[in-house]
Order: structure tokens, then sequence, then C-alpha cells
């Protein structure tokens, strides 16, 4: 017997069944809980390509500037028919949440996801949600020159352009001549973009064959009023004739501005309709905050110290932001010392300007932005479109595109 027994002890026949009977349920289990989690992911992955759908479907609407119940409805319908196609029929109705607004669509789906396995443990049924974004985004540019010639962006000689936190965008196109410098987050040209090979623009993004965008101010009635009537005020000239000549103006009509060496002119808040040329020469100084003016003549600011400033939003002004629009199409010259700041939109959508130390401070509550028939930058400038507390718009930089973030 006990020979019989030690036998038995030493015996690893049939050892092997109590481990697998222990191993086996653990197996089982991973595996299905492993094929539950992928039906989890299936369903997620549908219903993201559903909620995409809807979302980018709106926002496609967004550029014919639809109504908010509009998008709502074309969101709703492009999610169903992919949630339809996927099989979730019968929960799409319930299980879409929409929004949107003037520039976005945001869809959210959600929806049950059985768990065939994980059942058996006392797992319930899980919910998958996704969310999708489509907005549109055109950019935001410092400067925009309408015209489609080549050289409709020039940069010239050893110009240096710090464009801070904006793009540069020509519907023509872009020019870099040697020893120029430019930084942007892009440039953006409705045409060929050309870089000498001793200018310096650095990891700047350079987007040729853009195609066009329109005139952001085209249809601002009251402003494209203002400048069409202009040319029929009537009033008197002003003038500096230097020395230490000090001037002060107030809102209202003129025929001309002239003001020379060493004169300071101080202007008034408020609007200023000049029908004649406005000239400040170098050495002279004109100061002027919550200023705009409205000219059709030629703007010619040679080196003097510019320190002008737009009406804010928070005003009572008819053009907040607007700091200079001229309708004319002879070529304007803006070219203030290094000290120089300007703040708000100079529009001459017309004419070839030419812009050269007319800076902003430069920092991220700086507005300066220039929109033009052609631009040569042929000093150092500094730009910001930081512009909200003037009530200004983005200038776009590209074409309206729709983009989708989940």
């Amino acid at each position: 017997m006990n020979r019989v027994w030690r036998l038995l002890r030493h015996d690893r026949r049939g050892s092997i069944a109590p481990m697998i009977a222990v191993v086996l349920p653990v197996v089982i289990g991973g595996a299905a809980l492993g094929i539950d989690v992928g039906n989890e992911y299936i369903t997620t992955q549908q219903l993201q390509v559903a909620s995409d759908a809807g979302a980018t479907d709106a926002a496609m609407l967004l550029l014919s500037q639809p109504t908010v119940k509009q998008l709502l409805a074309a969101a709703r319908q492009g999610a169903t028919d992919v949630l339809t196609a996927g099989g979730f029929a019968n929960t799409a109705a319930s299980a879409i949440s929409v929004s949107a607004t003037e520039t976005a669509v945001t869809v959210t789906l959600s929806a049950p996801t059985s768990n065939f396995f994980a059942a058996a443990l006392g797992v319930g049924p899980s919910t998958s949600t996704v969310t999708s974004t489509a907005s549109l985004n055109q950019g935001s540019a410092c400067v925009l020159t309408l015209s489609n010639a080549s050289s409709g962006f020039v940069l010239s000689g050893s110009t240096s352009v710090n464009l801070v936190a904006c793009a540069a965008r020509s519907n023509g196109g872009y020019v870099m001549d040697g020893g120029s410098s430019m930084s942007a987050t892009a440039v953006y040209a409705g045409g060929s973009i050309s870089v000498d090979s001793s200018a310096t623009i650095g990891t700047t993004p350079l987007v040729p064959d853009a195609g066009t965008v329109a005139d952001p101010f085209a249809a601002d009635a009251p402003l494209q009023n203002a400048m069409l009537n202009v040319g029929s005020v009537s009033g008197p000239s002003e003038k500096g004739n230097g020395g230490t000549q000090s001037v002060s103006i107030e809102p209202g009509n003129y025929s001309g501005w002239d003001f020379l060496n060493n004169s300071t002119i101080n202007l008034a808040p408020g609007t200023y309709y000049v029908n004649g040329d406005i000239t400040v020469n170098g050495g002279a100084t004109i100061n002027g905050s919550g200023v705009t003016i409205i000219s059709n003549g030629v703007v010619n600011f040679s080196g003097g110290n510019i320190n002008l400033s737009a009406p804010t939003s928070s005003s009572d002004a008819p053009f907040p932001g607007v700091l200079i629009a001229d309708n004319s199409a002879s070529t304007q010259s803006i070219q203030g010392n290094s000290t120089s700041t300007l703040t708000g939109l100079v529009y001459m959508p017309n004419a070839p300007v030419y812009l050269a130390g007319s800076a902003s401070t430069g920092s991220t509550t700086s507005c300066f932005e220039v929109v033009a028939f052609t631009v040569e930058f042929t000093g150092n400038s500094t730009l910001n479109s930081n512009c909200s507390a003037y009530g200004m718009i983005n200038l776009p930089a590209s074409q309206r595109m729709v983009v989708l973030t989940h």
C-alpha cells in the first residue's frame, strides 16, 4: 500500500486539467472583453464618421450665409444619413445634438453599445459619444493687396517687416528683393511668390496660387458712401509753415492739408473729410487720438512723426477702427519715422501705397492693418491685427475653407 501511495504521489499525469480549469475562464473572459471593446471601438468610429459628415455638410453652407435653422437641419440630415447607413437608424433621432454659430457647427452623437460577453459578468451596455466641429477658416492678415498684378506686394531694399501673429496677403504676386526680410504667420499670393536669394523669410509658410479674396470693406455702405461723397465737400485749407508753429484742428470739412518741417498738428477726436491732398513733410509732427480721416487726394506722410489712432468700438464714432480711408487711385505714401505709431485701418483700395517706418507698438495689444491696391514696403515696419477693441473684422488671408476638428 505504501508503494502504491508513493507512485500516486509522484505521478503528474492529469495535473494539467485543474490548471486548465482555472485558466480557461480567464482566457475566455479576456477574449470576450476584447471582442466587446473592439465592438465599442467600431461603434465609436462609425459615429465619428457620421458626426464629421453632419458638421462638414452644415459648415459648407456657411459659405452662403445661411440661417442657424438651415445649419441645424443640414447637420442633422448629414449625420442621420451616415447613421442610417451604419445601422443606427433606430437611435438616430435621439442621438444627435447640434449647435451652430455664424462661423462654426458642432455635432455630438451618442449610441449604446451592447456588451455581448461582458454582460455575463454583470457589465451593462456602454455609451459611445463623439463630437465634431467644422468651422470656416480664412486666417488673419495684417496687409491685403487687391491688385492681381505680379508685383502687388513688394518688399524692396533692406526693408524689415514684422507682421505680429498675422499673415501677408496679395491677390497678385509677392516679391521680396535682395536684403529684405519678412516675419509673418504665412504669405498667401493669388499669383507667384518670388524671394531673392539674399532676402530673409525664415520658416514663414509660402502659399502661391492661393486664389483671390474680396475687398472685406466693399459692402460697408457707410464707409463707401463717405469715400464717394468726400469729393463734394468744401472747407478751408490748413497749412503749417514750419518753425515751431503748432496747429490745432477740429473735425469737419477741409480742402487740403499742407504741413511743413517742424510744424506740430494736433487733431481733436472725430471725423475729418478732406477734399484734396494731405501732406506732412519730414520733421513735422501730427498727433490725434480717436481720429478718422476720409480723403480723395494724395496722402503724403514723408518722414514725419506720425502718432494717430482710430476711434474704438466703444465710442460713438461713425467709423470705428478706420484711421485713413482714401478713394484716390494716385500713389500714396505713409512713411513715418522710427517712432511713429499708427493704430487702426489704412484703407486705400484703389491706390498704390508706399509704407515705411509706419509702426504700431508691435505688442499683442496693437492694431495696424492695411488694405490697398498694391503695397510696397520701403522701410522697416511692424503691423498687428489685434483689432477687436476697434470693432474691426479680421482681414482674410486665404479663401474660405472648412476646417474640421474633433
